[in-house]
This record gives structure tokens, sequence and C-alpha cells, in this order.
């Protein structure tokens, strides 16, 4: 039986609040507030009645066999079935088709630029086949796919903790060490940098804002402790003049480079940094500059483009490539 969008979208976020082992056994007030304030903004009741969540459930039962129990001791809703969760069926296709067409018409805006690539993806592989379960494309098309990374069965812990801001205690072991390490963390965020997370937070031991990588991780337990933001943690200070994942205290700097015209070309298609301006552009040369932290990941992401783009300035940078370039030279003597 088909439903409607609205249905859809309660069906979801009654399965996503009936599933959150952080804050279990949601009641049915509960679960009808989510649903009108994620819908309509408000939970005022005017526009979903407690019957309306009851048919929600019930259809959830019977159409997708979710093991849904109400617990009288607890006052609320829970699966029967630990880790459950509804399965994607064709509503959620279509609802999928649809949101790609939404974030078509606003992936260029500045809210959305920092995920322009990943609906860039979404949207070609909806565009190639209207059936995205179609397996028949992969004959023909073939997607780039990242490599399977240690850690990344973390995220969901981590991000529900992150949401209901409660503390985790993991197990970190760094390359070229046997030493495992027991650390409590505030976990502020996720980022993701050339295929591997990772989770940046307070360390409640150094008492410090410090970064982890998900696979370097071993064990995580996620406690019921509550904390607060370090209100001097600001998101967009914090990796705005960084490229990379290192973060050093550090004031960013005017880098200047000269590419020759081709490589130029693919700075511009592909920009080092939000901060990078073309300030010559002609056939024999293309000036960029930029204006960010000196840090490894820069000047990996400089010696990776080999010849076709060379320092100018911070001398210090240039030093550096240069020292980097004779290193990599002595190797093959």
């Amino acid at each position: 039986m088909a439903v409607n969008k609205y249905a859809a979208i309660r069906h979801r976020i009654i399965d996503q609040k009936i599933g959150n082992k952080y804050q279990p056994y949601p009641s049915k007030e509960e679960l009808r507030q989510a649903c009108e304030e994620a819908l309509y903004g408000s939970i005022s009741g005017d526009n979903i009645s407690d019957s309306t969540i009851e048919k929600d459930l019930q259809y959830l039962k019977m159409n997708y066999d979710a093991p849904i129990k109400f617990s009288r001791s607890h006052h609320g809703y829970y699966y029967s079935k630990e880790g459950y969760s509804i399965d994607l069926n064709a509503d959620q296709i279509e609802a999928i088709k649809m949101a790609a067409n939404v974030l078509s018409q606003f992936k260029n805006t500045e809210i959305f630029s920092e995920f322009h690539s990943a609906i860039d993806k979404i949207l070609d592989r909806v565009n190639i086949s209207p059936d995205i379960q179609d397996k028949a494309i992969q004959q023909y098309v073939q997607f780039e796919t990242a490599p399977v990374i240690i850690g990344t069965e973390y995220l969901g812990d981590i991000l529900q903790a992150i949401k209901n801001k409660v503390s985790i205690k993991i197990g970190y072991q760094k390359f070229q060490s046997d030493i495992i390490k027991q650390r409590s963390i505030n976990p502020y965020l996720l980022r993701e940098y050339q295929n591997r997370w990772y989770v940046v937070g307070f360390d409640n031991d150094d008492e410090f804002v410090k970064i982890y990588s998900l696979d370097r991780i071993v064990e995580l337990f996620v406690t019921p402790v509550q904390f607060k933001m370090d209100q001097n943690f600001g998101y967009d200070r914090f990796f705005k003049y960084n490229i990379g994942i290192t973060t050093l205290d550090k004031e960013p700097e005017d880098i200047l480079l000269v590419a020759s015209p081709l490589d130029g070309s693919y700075l511009k298609s592909q920009p080092l940094h939000w901060s990078q301006n073309v300030i010559v552009d002609n056939k024999s040369e293309c000036k960029i500059r930029l204006r960010v932290v000196v840090t490894k990941e820069l000047a990996m992401k400089i010696l990776s483009m080999g010849s076709g783009v060379k320092v100018i300035s911070p001398k210090s940078l240039r030093d550096q490539i240069a020292n980097e370039i004779e290193k990599s030279r002595q190797n093959y003597l």
C-alpha cells in the first residue's frame, strides 16, 4: 500500500525515535511532537493527532513487521529486537529521488557549498537510472569507491553522542605504538579528510580540544555523562584556515603559488582552499594566492602536483618544499 510523503517522513522519524538507544522508550506524545516539529515546526497538536501516531505504529507493525512493544514500566515504546530499523522500501526510494531533485536546486548556494560534490554524486546516480537499486548499471558505469577504512563502525555511536551531548571513552593506539591509552572525550564534531574519519572534541584528561582518528580507536564506550560544549570552540574558526585535519596554534599566512597553464586549470577547477584567488591567468602562467596555516597537509598537496606548481612565498614554505624534493631525489641515487 502506497503512503503519502508526509506519512513516509513520520514513519522514518518514529523509527529513529524508537531506535534511539540514548533516549529510549519515547512516549506516544513524544513521537507525536517529534513528527509535528519536523514537518510543521511546532508541537501544538494542530496538525498531527495521537490517533495518527497510533495508525503509524500499526502501519509499521503490519507492513514492516516492526517489533514495536510498549513498556509499562518505562511508559514508552521500544523495539524488542535489538538494533532493528525499518528497511528502505519504495516509499523511501521515492523520497530519495524527491530529495535529490530538491538538492539540485540548492547545491550551489553558500549553505551547501561544502557538500556539492556529495550532492553531485547523488544526482549523478539518480539521473543515470531512475531505479536506484538497478545493479545492471554497474556493467557500464563505475563510480569511484573509497577504500574500506577501519573505524567507520564507530561513526553512528559518536554521532549520537555528539547529538545527545554525552561523553565517550575510547581506547586509542597511535601508529608505531603497542600502547593503548584510555581517553575520555566530549565529542564536538566528526570530520572526514581523504577517506578517513576524525572526531574533534574536548579531551577531559588533557583539558583541551584534540583530534582523534577513528581508525586508531580500538574500543569505544558511550557514557551517560552529559557535558556542555566549550564556549570558546567554534567549528568555523577551528578549521577555517586549515587544509586537512592538522590544527596548529599559528596565524594563517598568504601563500603565493605559480602554476603552468595546464596545472592552473586543475587548481581553478578544484581549489586548494576556499580563500584561493587567481591573481594572474594568461598563456604562460597562472598565479594563485590563498591564506592558510602552513601544515603538513598543505605541503603534501603542493608536492603531489610535482613540477607543475611552484611556491613563490613565503620563503619558509618554499624551503620546506625544496627540502622534501631533495630528500625524495636522494632516494633514487
